[in-house]
């Protein structure tokens, strides 16, 4: 009998570990079209007079990240570091494929918006999964960022 309760304790409790990861989850690919929200906003204010971007240093095996970064700059390498901004995200969460660029193989890390536009060089489509889930953000050439579940 207290082994039954326990192995009933113990299943319980794994459904409500995974539904938080699950919920997480979900919750990080939603935050990613925030963060490329923020950083065409961030542009087209003229904030600190320079173009922003996104950033995404994702694992092109595991297709995997723990963060996003929003800079300052008109590319990430030349970019004024004291001005990142750091936003985490879950592990759980896959970039399928970004692309910033019709003839890209998919395995793009950036995205700049232009200074008081806020526009893309070209249309970005970025694919995510996420568990029990996949997404795509669309980020048109005039910079807003919208996503649909897949």
């Amino acid at each position: 009998m207290v082994i039954g309760i326990l192995v009933i304790v113990f299943f319980l409790g794994l459904e409500v570990v995974s539904s938080f990861q699950r919920a997480m989850s979900k919750q990080s690919a939603r935050a990613t079209e925030i963060v490329f929200q923020t950083a065409a906003r961030m542009a087209r204010e003229g904030e600190k007079g320079t173009a922003w971007g996104v950033y995404v240093p994702y694992d092109e095996v595991s297709r995997r990240s723990d963060n996003m970064i929003i800079f300052s700059g008109t590319s990430y390498a030349t970019r004024d570091t004291t001005r990142d901004i750091v936003y985490p995200i879950s592990r759980e969460l896959k970039f399928i494929s970004f692309k910033d660029d019709p003839a890209s193989s998919g395995n793009d890390h950036e995205i700049v918006f232009s200074y008081l536009t806020g526009a893309t060089i070209t249309a970005v489509e970025i694919n995510l999964e996420y568990s029990g889930g996949a997404m795509v953000v669309t980020i048109p050439t005039i910079g807003f960022a919208v996503s649909e579940p897949l």
